[in-house]
């Protein structure tokens, strides 16, 4: 079957799929199954012409530009691989050792848990056998300020995991002890869906 090849693509992983108790509704549309582009470019082009899809990509390329900005003020916590392409910031966590192995394992770590928590929402791919963390700022309601809030995010996130500092955000989900995350990947079955546990 054609969707088989693409859950191997490790960007389209997770464990509610794989765990097999949930309906994975990607495989229920057209562009996973076959190429049709054409009809969704006409949609958009009719519903915002073309320069508001102009506008749109300038925006996104804005916001992109800023997140990269916000990061290289901390260029001890993070080292960005690739971007901004677009809206696509790539990047990883600067471990305190030189260790190739403890920085994949800090950066999944640290992705791990906000994705845990549920605040932001990122994905995470492998580039150059390099566990990464990728940000995308390229959704239509995107502001500055949820790209401020995402990176106060990662810096909150990667001192508690790194540096064992308490975070500054309250009470959250998933917490971190003795320099690892704890309550990570847990699933709870609501009413037939896996979601990730609110308690």
């Amino acid at each position: 079957m054609a969707s088989d090849k693409f859950r191997r693509f490790f960007y389209l992983r997770n464990e509610f799929s794989e765990s097999g108790l949930v309906t994975d509704y990607r495989d229920w549309q057209i562009p996973l199954g076959r190429r049709f582009r054409s009809l969704k470019i006409w949609f958009v082009l009719r519903t915002y012409g073309v320069k508001g899809l102009q506008e749109h990509i300038r925006k996104h390329v804005k916001l992109g530009e800023l997140l990269v900005s916000l990061l290289k003020t901390r260029e001890d916590l993070f080292n960005i691989v690739t971007g901004p392409n677009f809206a696509l910031i790539v990047l990883n966590i600067v471990p305190k050792s030189t260790n190739a192995d403890a920085q994949n394992s800090l950066t999944k770590e640290v992705y791990e848990l906000i994705n845990k928590r549920s605040e932001i929402y990122l994905t995470a791919g492998v580039v150059a056998g390099a566990y990464v963390i990728r940000v995308v700022s390229a959704n239509p309601k995107a502001e500055e300020s949820y790209i401020r809030k995402a990176f106060d995010i990662l810096v909150d996130t990667t001192e508690e995991v790194r540096d064992g500092k308490a975070s500054k955000r309250g009470n959250l989900k998933g917490v971190v002890m003795n320099g690892k995350a704890e309550g990570v990947g847990e699933v709870a079955v609501v009413n037939g869906n896996g979601l990730p546990n609110q308690s």
